[in-house]
Parts: C-alpha cells; sequence; structure tokens
C-alpha cells in the first residue's frame, strides 16, 4: 500500500495538475500555497460568469463549503467538471452546525459521479445522517466516543454515493464502501492551526486528478499521510527551535516544499482497517 501511495506522488508531481478550488476566505490562500509547494498547480476562480470557462481547463475541483457566497458557481463548475470527466472533491466544513450547508451538499451529490468528500467526524456525520452534530467546525465529542459506527456509516455512503469518504482524526479513515484504511500520521499542532483540513482537500483533488478511479482510495491515503508526516515534521521543528504556532504554519508549508515520494513511502503509516 506504501508504495502504490508513494507512486500516486511522484505521478502528481510529475503531471502537476491544474486545481480548481472554490473555497473559503479563511483559507484561499493557503489552499494555493499548500499546491504549489506540493508540486501541483491551482487555480482559485469563484465568480458564476466564470466558473464554467474556468473549470473545463483545469483537471480537478474542490468544492469547500465554507465558501457560502459561491454555491451557485460550485452547482456549474461542478456540472461542467462532471461532463469533462473530471474528479469533484468536497470539503463539508461546518456542515455540522449548518442546515444551509448540508442541503448545498445534498445539490452538489445530486450531480452524480462525485469523486470524494473529506471531513472531520462531526462533519462527516452530519452528512451521512443529514443532522446537526456541532456548532462551528470542531469535533463533537460523541462523533470521537463511537468511531466504528461512524465507519460503517462512511462505508454505505460511499457505496451509496459511488465515492470516497475520508473521515480526518487521530487516525484518519479513509473507504470506497468496501476497503477501510487508516493513515496515522499527524501531530496535534495541526489542530491549532486553521486551514489543514481545507488544505487536505485540495490536495486530494491534485492526486485524484492523476488516478484512475479504482486508485481513488490509495491516493486518498497518499494524501492524508503527506500532510500528517509534513505536519510531524513542522511540529519537530517548532519543538528545535522552541517556536509558537505561526511558526508551524509556516514549516508545514516548507516541509510540503521538500516532500517527496520516498519520505512518503519511508514514513507513512498506512494500514487496512477493516
Amino acid at each position: 500500500m506504501r508504495e502504490k501511495a508513494a507512486a500516486i506522488w511522484k505521478r502528481m508531481q510529475q503531471k502537476a495538475p491544474l486545481v480548481h478550488c472554490i473555497t473559503n476566505i479563511v483559507t484561499v490562500n493557503d489552499c494555493a500555497n499548500i499546491l504549489l509547494a506540493a508540486g501541483a498547480r491551482p487555480t482559485m476562480a469563484h465568480h458564476e460568469a466564470e466558473v464554467q470557462e474556468v473549470t473545463g481547463g483545469c483537471e480537478a475541483l474542490v468544492c469547500n463549503l465554507g465558501a457560502t457566497e459561491n454555491y451557485h458557481a460550485m452547482e456549474l463548475a461542478a456540472a461542467e467538471s462532471i461532463k469533462e470527466k473530471h474528479p469533484v472533491i468536497i470539503d463539508p466544513v461546518g456542515a455540522g452546525g449548518s442546515s444551509f450547508r448540508r442541503e448545498q451538499i445534498e445539490k452538489l451529490l445530486s450531480y452524480g459521479n462525485i469523486a470524494a468528500i473529506r471531513g472531520n467526524a462531526s462533519e462527516m456525520r452530519a452528512v451521512f445522517e443529514n443532522c446537526r452534530t456541532v456548532t462551528g467546525v470542531d469535533v463533537g465529542v460523541e462523533d470521537l466516543i463511537h468511531p466504528e459506527k461512524l465507519i460503517e456509516a462512511a462505508r454505505r455512503f460511499s457505496k451509496e454515493h459511488d465515492c470516497v469518504s475520508i473521515i480526518s482524526g487521530e487516525k484518519d479513515i479513509i473507504t470506497d464502501g468496501d476497503m477501510v484504511l487508516s493513515a496515522a500520521n499527524g501531530d496535534q499542532l495541526m489542530s491549532k492551526i486553521t486551514g489543514t483540513g481545507c488544505m487536505s482537500s485540495v490536495l486530494l483533488g491534485a492526486a485524484f486528478a492523476v488516478c484512475e478511479k479504482g486508485e481513488y482510495v490509495q491516493a486518498a491515503a497518499a494524501v492524508t499521510s503527506a500532510m500528517g508526516i509534513c505536519g510531524e515534521f513542522a511540529a519537530e521543528k517548532c519543538r528545535e527551535k522552541q517556536a509558537g504556532i505561526m511558526s508551524f504554519h509556516l514549516y508545514l508549508i516548507d516541509e510540503m516544499s521538500k516532500f517527496s515520494e520516498n519520505i512518503l513511502q519511508k514514513h507513512s503509516k498506512i494500514d487496512v482497517f477493516i
């Protein structure tokens, strides 16, 4: 599994896919920079007058539900991406506290052929059950207590929508409805800055852009592992230098700019969960 994930990462860096990101204003700069650091290319067009044309020239689309003012643009871009057979990634940020966002997710899912959806445990349970879980973007305690129920819900959801579900956490869980993988890299400091989830989602777009559908699970494992390893390395550097959170933020992107398939193969903690 490590070898396959590493090969996908190398392919992504070689092909440098162009990823259309419709993401929230909080993290738009970080999302663009993490893609550049990883070897991919971002475009951040948000206006509904241009998104169809722009996304038609890209190789993947990432829709971040934090961009609430751009929902119509997301729908137009998603329809175009699906027509062009480009992977579409949904990041359901804040879905646990907003029925408005959950309704938009349902609209995007109704187009069919969504490649993946990635969020934390509370966001993903909100999507799976179409219910309120928490306010904001943090993980609720209840969703950490019963992970087995969430994994089963993820499998059902992935089968129903023919997509990959990625649940971020201490161990990221990845499933296409049949295979379930865990990726255990990461550091607690990653939860102390905003945007690590959004950055992971745009990297999914880059990795999926260079893969066939049958490789999506391994591509997701490559991305979650890469982000986790870079988080570990950045945290280690912070501790060595007695640096703070903003230094960690910069070190995280620095580490991604130095990342390679060899580092992924050596340090990733990918396992078959079930």
